[in-house]
């Protein structure tokens, strides 16, 4: 009898602990639940800084899963919590949460589909400025690479237009944010960026669809063309 229940309690704690050391995916729905319930949540973003931009978790905190650092920096999160973890479409939030189970990480939770599958159920995001500097040109160009349209604002802290319509901006990608991304670029943050794309002045906005420069406008930019330009290239997608 005492050899049976000693074999139950060491199936019962070999299965837990082999629980706990596997990547526990869940969806949009389940990931929202658990994420707000969980008191002191330790939320992680896995993408590249600039990436965020087009919106993230609130809450968030971002370790760029391809940062060398990478290891180090999961020193910030506290192994024996939960973490829940999400990427753009799930795949480097996967490696992630892998390495993270490797360094001693209790529970890890990843988000199926990843952000376009949270943006796809209508939750909420924040697309509070995240800064970026020394955006390389190919980064930028992969940006470009997003299936859908790209608004490109160059601005600078000296810029006394600049915050006001990076503001309205803002606004207008809340609301288009699953047509839409929205990236703000400082140009004294990415002098060298900017000098490559040929920047003169700020504001300067740049509105692009497959790759290609649809519609641009610097200076005093009027609201409203802007607004036509909108329509007209998320209509054609």
């Amino acid at each position: 009898m005492r050899k049976i229940l000693f074999l139950i309690v060491f199936i019962a704690l070999n299965a837990k602990a082999q629980k706990m050391n596997e990547v526990h995916e869940l969806d949009a729905k389940l990931f929202k639940e658990q994420t707000e319930q969980t008191k002191n949540v330790q939320l992680m973003d896995v993408r590249a800084p600039y990436e965020m931009q087009s919106g993230y978790l609130k809450g968030a905190k971002n370790l760029n899963i391809d940062d060398v650092d990478f290891n180090q920096k999961l020193k910030l999160f506290n192994k024996e919590l939960p973490v829940y973890v999400y990427c753009v479409s799930g795949r480097r939030s996967e490696k992630a949460a892998k390495q993270m189970l490797e360094q001693g990480f209790k529970e890890v939770y990843t988000l199926k589909g990843g952000f376009k599958k949270w943006l796809n159920s209508d939750y909420e995001t924040s697309l509070d400025y995240i800064e970026i500097k020394s955006l390389t040109l190919a980064q930028y160009q992969n940006i470009l690479k997003s299936e859908k349209p790209v608004l490109v604002s160059f601005f600078n802290a000296q810029c006394n237009n600049c915050e006001q319509l990076n503001r309205e901006l803002v606004l207008k990608a809340e609301h288009m944010q699953k047509d839409l991304i929205l990236l703000r670029i400082d140009t004294e943050m990415n002098r060298q960026l900017a000098n490559e794309l040929q920047i003169q002045s700020v504001p300067t906005v740049r509105l692009y669809k497959e790759q290609r420069e649809f519609w641009q406008a610097n200076g005093n930019i009027k609201l409203n063309s802007l607004d036509k330009q909108l329509k007209k290239v998320i209509r054609s997608k």
